[in-house]
């Protein structure tokens, strides 16, 4: 039984947000984000809105359109972001970008019915977010670099469940797995996905 990805097309990561009290959450995580420190190599791609510019790690026949500010021709502030690939509309996002780069709180609507939420750190997901699937699985938990790495529980749509430790998107150090009765069916120390 292997863990699904939270799943990304892009990798701009935007979607609509609609809670109130989220730019207080950003204030109080804002002195964590380190906008200036670039991970990889990425593309820009461009916001055909403002015509400034916005980084991708995978931005082919990508773009945006962008409702919010521009500073020194990147895309930055709050707002909302549209991502299209080949003219074909992929996810919504309400988000922050600083220089270019997704970094802050969002809500990412695809348009194949997945729903996440949590914080960007330089196009990446970091720290808590919760996840729900187009297949109807579920993911809450922690993310390092944008893969799922820490303490998390992923639900399958059947209701079987595991919870402990993730890293690299599998089940890794203690946790323990659970039938849809909420029984548990086993624990122990995984690698990979595999008890020891």
């Amino acid at each position: 039984m292997k863990a699904l990805f939270c799943y990304i097309i892009l990798t701009i990561n935007i979607l609509s947000l609609s809670a109130s009290n989220h730019s207080l959450y950003i204030s109080k995580i804002g002195s964590f984000l380190k906008a200036d420190t670039i991970i990889e190599t990425m593309d820009k791609a461009i916001d055909k809105n403002t015509g400034c510019y916005f980084y991708t790690r995978s931005g082919k026949n990508k773009y945006g359109i962008w409702t919010g500010q521009c500073e020194k021709g990147l895309v930055h502030g709050k707002g909302i972001m549209k991502i299209y690939e080949n003219d074909t509309l992929l996810m919504v996002s309400k988000t922050e970008y600083i220089n270019g780069y997704n970094n802050g709180y969002a809500i990412d609507s695809f348009t194949d019915g997945t729903i996440q939420h949590g914080v960007y750190l330089n196009n990446y997901k970091e720290g808590q977010w919760k996840c729900s699937y187009r297949n109807g699985d579920s993911y809450e938990g922690e993310f390092k670099k944008g893969k799922m790495d820490g303490f998390g529980k992923y639900t399958f749509k059947n209701g079987t469940y595991y919870e402990g430790y993730w890293k690299n998107n599998l089940p890794n150090g203690k946790g323990k797995r659970f039938n849809a009765g909420n029984k548990q069916i086993v624990e122990g120390d995984f690698v990979d996905d595999n008890t020891t």
